[in-house]
């Protein structure tokens, strides 16, 4: 089902997403000691989301179709879908003094 209400931003739904679900907690203290004008705060948040859901918008650049949908040229289509999960793992790299430095601070 589309939404066109507005006819240049398109938007519609995915009845295949699992919905999603978020826990969290949350714990604060707080001492005090007037006498001596000292206090004592802690507050943590811990927050975990299973099956996220983002959206995901498509401008069409041209008279197009997109997953049955005609899009007039300039039209937004925003659908809800599952994020890509992607992993970035950068390499470790060691950190060598440049030979600038060496020329700089010759070792004696």
């Amino acid at each position: 089902m589309v939404n066109n209400a507005n006819p240049l931003s398109l938007s519609t739904g995915n009845p295949a997403l699992r919905p999603r679900l978020q826990q969290l907690a949350l714990a604060a203290t707080l001492e005090a000691d007037p006498s001596r004008s000292r206090s004592k705060f802690l507050f943590m948040n811990v927050a975990r989301t299973s099956d996220p859901i983002a959206n995901s918008t498509f401008t069409a650049r041209f008279d197009t179709t997109v997953g049955g949908i005609f899009l007039g040229r300039g039209t937004q289509l925003t659908r809800a879908q599952e994020p890509e999960r992607v992993v970035e793992r950068q390499p470790v790299r060691r950190l060598e003094p440049s030979a600038q430095q060496d020329q700089e601070h010759p070792e004696p």
